[in-house]
């Protein structure tokens, strides 16, 4: 709903700023950098080698569905696994207030 009521201007200006959040990601070293609006589930920006979107994907016996993982409540510390770019991380910090973040390291 948000973004439908902004202007067509400050929608560009928004992506712009993304945009820039990506580059300067690549710039410390990020080879893979999704940006997505947990929302509405929707990318912003991406860059890197495919997949750089949420995929479904098989992990053993398991479906893994990525965009769950958006919708995940990531404060919950019962949740240690993030899966995304069709591996799994392991979290190692969380925004256990808000779960608006969380940092994780690879776990393959």
């Amino acid at each position: 709903a948000k973004e439908t009521a902004m202007s067509s201007t400050k929608k560009a200006q928004n992506t712009h700023s993304w945009k820039d959040y990506v580059q300067v990601a690549k710039k410390l070293g990020f080879q893979r950098v999704t940006v997505i609006n947990r929302f509405d589930c929707c990318i912003v920006n991406k860059t890197g080698p495919d997949p750089n979107y949420p995929c479904l994907w098989q992990d053993g016996e398991t479906v893994v569905n990525e965009l769950n993982e958006l919708n995940t409540d990531w404060s919950q510390k019962s949740k240690q696994i993030f899966y995304f770019y069709g591996m799994k991380f392991e979290i190692i910090a969380r925004d256990s207030r808000s779960a608006k973040w969380i940092q994780c390291k690879n776990a393959n």
